[in-house]
């Protein structure tokens, strides 16, 4: 025989359940920015190679392409990027051709994120839209600190030459 209390008790229970799994969804979406679909549609920053000869060769050497979002194209012209500011950092293998390099390959895509509590940076995977490389937790000990240095504004590396 039930007591009165069950009924009470599952209904909390379900409650309860029903906002632990809604709030570890939401969690995830506010810390782990979604692939930035469309990106390069948006204003490309700048472009650049690095080559063998520099000591980021290992880690970023390649074709590299920065694209940035309306709000973060704002974000350039103030000096302060507003939440809802997005960059993309595009790495592509650099091919050497005659005379020429071109893009091969994607290696990484970098993504900053800017929310009213800072940037978060999180790092796919050649192509993939869901393999990360760096995660948005470990982009605070991975990229953070490179980013505070005092040769960014607002943690950014990038300036925008019209």
């Amino acid at each position: 025989m039930r007591s009165r209390s069950e009924p009470a008790r599952r209904s909390v229970l379900f409650g309860l359940a029903a906002c632990l799994v809604g709030g570890a969804c939401l969690a995830a979406s506010a810390t782990a920015p979604d692939y930035p679909v469309g990106y390069r549609h948006w204003t490309h920053v700048k472009s650049g190679v690095i080559g063998p000869g520099s000591p980021a060769h290992p880690r970023f050497g390649g074709l590299h392409h920065i694209y940035a979002n309306p709000k973060a194209m704002r974000g350039y012209s103030t000096g302060k990027f507003a939440p809802g500011s997005v960059l993309v950092f595009d790495v592509l293998e650099a091919k050497q051709g005659a005379g020429s390099v071109e893009g091969g390959e994607r290696r990484f895509v970098d993504v900053m994120t800017k929310s009213r509590d800072g940037w978060s940076y999180t790092e796919f995977n050649g192509d993939s839209r869901e393999q990360r490389n760096v995660t948005p937790e470990a982009g605070v000990s991975q990229c953070q600190s490179c980013h505070l240095s005092p040769k960014t504004q607002d943690q950014v590396f990038s300036r925008f030459k019209e």
